[in-house]
């Protein structure tokens, strides 16, 4: 929403092959641009996956984000749903975090999308990684190399891509990206041909 309204055919004829779009706010109710971008990209043959930025703290409060997130995306194309798990109040969460990330899976898997967690390079090795083996889905890991504005021609270097203990499906590269058709900084991801059994 704070990119304004998108010209999603520009965004096409520029070269994106993908779109991820945000289902929910921190009110767990409809994010106000979902239905706008969703319907753009949709518009133009783009693959659409969406994100929630989690805030849950207990398993209960995953299962019920979850099923808002299955409201919202009720009839639509909608490959992926990723639930983004960054928050301070995620850190130190131990095992409980574990819990958190596989009681939403299994509510969104049981609906037969896919499932997959965002998080940032450091959040994964610090919070997550020494419990890699409780947690089976692909990740699509943050790590900038640069602070400075990207074209979305311009490539990042091979030797910062994220090295994890789980299958890597995306690598958001930068989160001051210029792509034509979309007016300020935006996010740009590199996505990874994974298997998926799911």
């Amino acid at each position: 929403k704070w990119n304004g309204t998108i010209d999603w055919k520009k965004v096409k004829d520029s070269g994106v092959e993908f779109a991820i779009l945000k289902a929910i706010n921190k009110q767990c109710q409809k994010e106000d641009s979902f239905e706008r971008n969703y319907n753009g990209a949709i518009s133009q043959g783009l693959p659409v996956d969406v994100y929630n930025y989690s805030y849950a703290l207990t398993v209960d409060k995953a299962v019920s984000d979850a099923k808002t997130v299955l409201s919202v995306i009720s009839g639509k194309k909608i490959d992926t749903v990723w639930l983004d798990i960054e928050e301070k109040s995620h850190m130190n969460l131990g095992m409980a975090l574990i819990d958190i990330i596989n009681a939403y899976k299994n509510i969104i898997q049981s609906a037969r999308y896919k499932f997959g967690v965002y998080t940032g390079l450091s959040f994964y090795n610090s919070f997550i990684k020494s419990f890699h083996m409780f947690i089976d889905c692909p990740f699509w890991i943050a790590r900038y190399p640069s602070s400075k504005q990207m074209e979305f021609a311009d490539v990042p270097r091979e030797d910062k891509k994220p090295s994890i203990m789980h299958p890597l499906w995306g690598w958001q590269y930068t989160s001051k990206g210029r792509v034509n058709g979309i007016h300020g900084d935006v996010d740009l991801n590199i996505k990874y041909d994974i298997p998926r059994e799911q």
